[in-house]
């Protein structure tokens, strides 16, 4: 299968590539098939939609940009995505870029937890006090 996408151009792909977001993504219901493309030598990816053409959203880990960033992952969540080892898994924050680039920010509020074993996502919202809005290469830089 092929899907044109506005970074990458051209993208073929096989079914066992794509990521199942059963109730989407937040503002985008109706966004539940993704892949998740490799921004190469970067520790970025996108989320590109196969669902609504032209939508796709920069993600990166969070945690290799916010070291005390840490939650716990509900119980309904697990059985929603069928979590059996963390081993499994995969967690990434969208990215909002901005110019200058320095002030983009990482959205550690609503993180996506991806079942990289059985190709299902769940955003979820976190109790956790994180902001939408971190400032992440900032904080990087004064490290």
């Amino acid at each position: 299968m092929e899907i044109m996408t506005d970074i990458f151009g051209e993208v073929t792909y096989e079914a066992s590539d794509i990521i199942y977001f059963q109730e989407g993504l937040y503002g985008f219901d109706e966004a539940k098939r993704f892949l998740l493309l490799e921004i190469l030598e970067t520790p970025y990816r996108s989320l590109q939609s196969l669902d609504i053409e032209g939508l796709a959203f920069t993600v990166t880990t969070p945690f290799a940009f916010c070291e005390e960033y840490e939650f716990e992952i509900s119980e309904r969540v697990v059985q929603q995505i069928e979590i059996e080892s963390l081993d499994d898994l995969d967690i990434y924050s969208t990215i909002v870029l901005h110019e200058p680039l320095i002030e983009s920010t990482l959205n550690l509020k609503a993180p996506m937890i991806i079942n990289t074993k059985k190709n299902l996502g769940k955003q979820v919202i976190l109790n956790e006090d994180y902001p939408i809005k971190y400032k992440f290469l900032t904080a990087v830089e004064e490290e």
